[in-house]
């Protein structure tokens, strides 16, 4: 079969087919976003705004659990990958990057579960954090993706003070997120 890569994962698409999935989203938030009638000509009225409460009128079970590491603060992600290499190199500290891109599902699953999760915050509070984002084809994500060896995205890479290289592909529950930074101290 002429084209046919098995080692190039699904979630490693070529730009003709990013920008046919992005033409598609477009038109789809486009149709979305047209009022019109649902069906048989009736119209649905946007729902009312609900009234929201403060965190002290919160009831108890709306409050997130707290986790044995306490509440860390979120993971403070920068975005310029020079900066974060010297913030790392002169700290002494490793530099965690996560590879992204917002046409992988696997990326945005991390971002909504892993990377909030208070555990892997706790165990992200000694590394310098780095972003990288592909979902843009100006030619960076192809010089960095050579950089760092990225054939898959999501990647989890983690570079200690010495060079040494630590890394995980697609999408990671967040107990494993956590070995891999607690293996960096």
């Amino acid at each position: 079969m002429r084209g046919w890569r098995p080692h190039v994962r699904h979630e490693v698409l070529g730009g003709r087919q990013v920008a046919l999935i992005g033409l598609g989203l477009l038109a789809a938030s486009a149709a979305c976003a047209s009022p019109g009638p649902v069906s048989a000509g009736v119209n649905i009225a946007p729902a009312a705004p609900q009234p929201t409460r403060s965190n002290e009128e919160a009831p108890a079970k709306a409050r997130p659990a707290r986790s044995r590491q306490g509440d860390a603060p979120p993971i403070e992600w920068l975005t310029s990958e020079p900066d974060a290499r010297e913030r790392a190199r002169k700290a002494q500290l490793p530099l965690l990057i996560f590879v992204k891109a917002d046409w992988s599902t696997a990326s945005l699953m991390m971002e909504r579960k892993t990377w909030i999760d208070p555990a892997v915050r706790a165990a992200a509070q000694g590394l310098v954090a780095l972003r990288l984002d592909f979902t843009d084809t100006d030619g960076t994500p192809e010089l960095l993706s050579k950089k760092y060896g990225v054939e898959v995205v999501p990647m989890t890479l983690v570079i200690d003070p010495k060079g040494g290289v630590r890394q995980m592909e697609g999408y990671r529950l967040p107990g494993e997120v956590v070995k891999l930074l607690r293996e960096s101290e």
